[in-house]
């Protein structure tokens, strides 16, 4: 599927078909009645590398090693299966529009929040020695299990905190909007979205890179004079649409900010422990 992709993309030296290029439009669900983190839903199994993913000896030896945390939009929820969500959609792009190969390793769990992973956080660090970790929590299932926005904040201190002290560079993601984004958390996500950009400038590191997908995608449907309806599969999730919208915006502020030519971590003093 992937190799299909790269050619495709090749052929046309456009990032927006890189992004586009295997996409089979779809129409917006309606919303569900259910709590959508807690909806049955299938999972996209899409070429992302898998939770029993070998720690060392990849495909690519020399592939840059991309572990993700995060909930289910992260992990591609809505998305077309084959696609695997806005994040593999943006590294499988990078990995055709620069010289370097991404390995996507995914630990993003639908349905958790960001004291769910206290206990395997590290574990993970330690064993798939990712050069690049990517933080994109949702935000949904903390403001739904009224997580305290300092207890938040902490936490994305820790796991930003953790990686650099792993010599691994943070990507900070903010959501891709949803439905949910425009009414019920409409006041509280935004705030969310911002406290964290907050947490992550406040280290003031260079090997931390935030991009703001969420303030972003805003923009663009304000801009086009768009609803969320055609971007949205239900109540808290993007559909393909609104996967692959996210992940142009992403790779678009990616190629500006990443040395995309070969990404490396600066050893700096700020890159240390802290305790939360």
């Amino acid at each position: 599927m992937k190799q299909s992709f790269r050619n495709w993309a090749l052929t046309t030296g456009l990032m927006a078909f890189a992004i586009l290029a295997p996409m089979r439009l779809v129409h917006a669900a309606e919303p569900s009645s259910t709590p959508p983190e807690h909806a049955s839903a299938s999972l996209p199994s899409g070429p992302s590398a898998s939770n029993a993913m070998a720690p060392v000896g990849l495909n690519n030896a020399e592939a840059i090693r991309v572990l993700i945390i995060g909930s289910s939009v992260a992990r591609g929820w809505k998305d077309n299966p084959q696609e695997g969500g806005y994040l593999q959609r943006a590294f499988d792009a990078m990995s055709v529009l620069t010289p370097t190969t991404y390995e996507v390793i995914d630990k993003a769990q639908p349905g958790r929040g960001v004291l769910t992973i206290r206990d395997s956080y590290v574990d993970w660090l330690d064993t798939y020695q990712p050069n690049f970790v990517v933080i994109a929590w949702g935000g949904l299932d903390d403001l739904a299990q009224k997580t305290p926005f300092a207890v938040y904040d902490g936490e994305i201190r820790w796991q930003i905190s953790e990686a650099l002290a792993h010599h691994a560079s943070v990507i900070l993601v903010t959501t891709p909007v949803s439905k949910a984004s425009y009414t019920t958390y409409r006041v509280a996500q935004q705030n969310l979205m911002n406290s964290e950009i907050q947490v992550a400038d406040s280290f003031h590191n260079p090997n931390v890179y935030v991009f703001n997908v969420f303030d972003q995608m805003k923009q663009y449907l304000s801009a086009h004079h768009e609803s969320i309806v055609s971007y949205m599969g239900d109540g808290w999730h993007p559909n393909a649409n609104g996967h692959a919208l996210a992940a142009q915006l992403l790779v678009q502020d990616m190629m500006s900010k990443l040395p995309v030519a070969s990404p490396v971590f600066i050893p700096s003093k700020l890159s240390q422990t802290t305790t939360a």
